[in-house]
């Protein structure tokens, strides 16, 4: 049995408990992503391992869906060049325009050699070099130092 609240001058000292924090309170929100990819399946691996690493990610599959997402709090887009209604480069100025300070990584299996040379590129078999390059790689996760 708890003892009764104590009392000064007549008035309850009474502190109400501190709710419990739950999984959803101790989350900390990390970059926004958004992943230009036509490919579902490669598209959530993509997103899984992103989100491991503390990304707020968010997808669309066509140009014409990834218009639509742009907004000023994206931090990066992970852009494919072959999307089902033309290539992802076509975007580049819609998102300089729609997210001025996200940063673009062309992560295709495609390269015809030319579009912006100044733009990162990844392979598509090549997640962990993504994730260095967006500078997700927590220091928990990083692969041990060689000896």
């Amino acid at each position: 049995m708890l003892p009764p609240p104590a009392t000064v001058g007549g008035e309850s000292t009474e502190v109400e408990p501190t709710p419990i924090a739950t999984p959803d309170d101790l989350t900390v929100s990390g970059p926004v992503i958004l992943i230009i990819d036509d490919d579902p399946l490669l598209g959530k691996v993509i997103e899984a391992c992103l989100d491991f690493e503390g990304a707020d990610v968010r997808t669309a599959h066509s140009l014409d869906h990834a218009r639509a997402a742009l907004s000023s709090d994206i931090d990066h887009v992970v852009l494919d060049r072959r999307l089902p209604d033309g290539d992802g480069l076509d975007l580049v100025d819609d998102i300089t325009r729609l997210a001025p300070r996200a940063r673009i990584v062309v992560f295709s299996a495609y390269d015809d050699g030319g579009g912006h040379v100044a733009l990162p590129r990844v392979p598509k078999s090549d997640v962990a070099t993504l994730v260095q390059l967006l500078g997700l790689e927590r220091p928990d996760h990083a692969p041990p130092a060689p000896a």
